[in-house]
């Protein structure tokens, strides 16, 4: 039984991991990705549970858990043969075949949305320095003009002029950044306690462990810029920078 949880937990704990912290997704994808993972993994314990004997007589018989059981792992088969399906779609057309990998990680996209993205391609490759960035309409999300910009020019800067000296320190470090929107950056390194000390930050400039998802006891830090709204997003679990 025990082991069953811990698998159980252990799935969950990874695929939010995997989806947010490695991926960065949001949304409606993010939650088709966890349910991905989890939903195999939840069918299989519910299967081992009915073979458990202290569940005799609780929560329904024994008749409807094996058909609740097998609802799921119907469900669960169900979605895994569309998307092999769609895989070996795409796979057989060399125009959508980039899309595969996407659709074998669980992001199955439409032929509207393979058009808007091919679309979004054409575009960004119009553009000469934006060209070496084509290839990420192939990603879970499609970057903006603004978000290639960013990481085409390492010497672009995003945040408030509070919390520039940190950005550059960060970019001159080879430090991946990603620009999420005006004034927002984000990156997967951990940010010493004393960074905005280092830097001699004003002292409206407050680093903050945030908590994003109470039932993972999940936690996103922030170097916030209170009088702009301006930050750089980090991870309390990666890398500690500086170093």
């Amino acid at each position: 039984m025990l082991a069953l949880v811990v698998l159980l937990l252990g799935t969950i704990g990874a695929a939010c991991y995997l989806t947010i912290e490695v991926w960065h997704l949001e949304g409606a994808v993010q939650n088709v990705v966890i349910a991905a993972f989890v939903l195999p993994v939840t069918a299989f314990v519910l299967w081992r549970l009915t073979k458990w004997p202290a569940l005799d007589g609780l929560g329904g018989s024994r008749d409807d858990m094996k058909e609740r059981v097998a609802a799921a792992a119907k469900m669960a088969e169900r979605r895994r043969v569309e998307i092999a399906q769609r895989v070996a779609e795409l796979r057989a057309d060399p125009r959508l075949a980039p899309f595969a990998a996407m659709a074998e990680r669980g992001h199955v996209p439409d032929d509207a949305e393979i058009e808007r993205r091919l679309a979004r391609k054409a575009a960004i490759e119009a553009v000469p320095h934006r060209r070496p960035f084509a290839a990420m309409v192939f990603d879970w999300s499609v970057p903006s003009d603004e978000q290639i910009d960013y990481l085409a020019d390492p010497a672009k800067l995003a945040t408030c002029v509070h919390l520039q000296p940190v950005e550059r320190a960060l970019r001159a470090d080879g430090v991946p950044l990603r620009l999420l929107h005006a004034g927002v950056v984000t990156t997967d390194r951990q940010l010493r306690a004393d960074v905005a000390a280092r830097f001699c930050l004003p002292a409206g400039v407050v680093l903050r462990d945030q908590l994003v998802d109470q039932r993972d006891n999940l936690y996103e830090q922030r170097l916030c810029c209170a009088g702009c709204r301006s930050e750089p997003q980090s991870s309390p679990y990666g890398a500690l920078w500086p170093a």
